[in-house]
């Protein structure tokens, strides 16, 4: 991609955010930045989702709380009975049966897919999704990606779809303070990306430039594996979208394999570059 092209695309990334989307809480692990030692392991199926609690009791044992229940994509929220687990077996030794002890409900309060607020029987935290792989929440976009949208006709969808499969696998400096997610296509490198995300909305922004120079411009929000919201196609009324991760590939990433953070202490901040 040529500079002037890569500038255009730089400033369409940057004023283009601002779409707001319905969101699913991110997987995996979750804590509180000041609360290093607590985790939360939060997993969801269908309509179900379940949140294992590693923690300590009064006496500072550890101990284990384990729930699941209804998410309500509505009101972003999700609410289960907990039982706290402790008397186990010792890592490597002979299978003993845990205690299990009804602990009472859990809820947590969901303000986009990253935050957050769990509240228990007699207190409330407030959890982020815990990035221990990544340098920033922009780097979520590194790997192999495949993007569709319909192509709009008029206020009607057309009868065909548009779609990319893409490679972020370095980083562009626009010179403006502002660095952004490179990528190219995977069948045509020809085709270039460029990728951001705004923390003020929770959105991931891509502009694709094709080879006769249309950007095709992507908004969207959610995890490292699927995002889904809207794009447009040079002139065109945006039209719903979809992002699916192929891969992570971390080996064709620059710099190479990260180092897992500890789950006791704030996770490293890897360079930017």
């Amino acid at each position: 991609m040529s500079k002037p092209i890569r500038f255009v695309c730089a400033a369409a990334l940057f004023l283009g955010v601002g779409a707001t989307h319905a969101f699913t809480p991110s997987r995996g692990v979750w804590w509180n930045p000041n609360e290093g030692g607590r985790g939360y392991e939060l997993d969801r199926q269908g309509a179900i989702m379940t949140l294992g609690i590693y923690a300590y009791d009064a006496d500072g044992n550890a101990t284990w709380y384990l729930g699941a229940g209804n998410y309500d994509p509505i009101n972003n929220a999700f609410q289960g009975e907990f039982d706290s687990f402790s008397g186990g077996q010792c890592f490597g030794c002979a299978y003993s049966s845990p205690m299990n002890i009804p602990f009472g409900t859990v809820s947590i309060q969901f303000s986009d897919a990253e935050h957050g607020v769990l509240s228990y029987p007699g207190g409330s935290v407030p959890i982020e999704h815990f990035m221990y792989g990544y340098a920033s929440k922009q780097d979520r976009l590194l790997g192999y990606w495949s993007f569709s949208a319909g192509i709009a006709d008029g206020n009607q969808l057309g009868p065909q779809t548009l779609g990319e499969f893409l490679t972020f696998d370095s980083h562009y400096d626009a010179g403006n303070g502002n660095v952004y997610v490179d990528g190219h296509g995977l069948v045509d490198s020809t085709v270039t990306a460029l990728g951001t995300y705004s923390d003020a909305d929770d959105t991931f922004v891509v502009d694709v430039t094709l080879p006769d120079g249309t950007i095709h411009h992507y908004e969207m929000q959610g995890d490292d594996t699927v995002l889904i919201g809207e794009s447009s196609y040079g002139n065109s009324a945006p039209t719903p979208a979809v992002g699916t991760r192929i891969d992570y590939y971390v080996q064709l990433l620059e710099g190479g394999p990260a180092s897992p953070a500890s789950m006791f202490a704030r996770p490293r901040r890897l360079p930017q570059h």
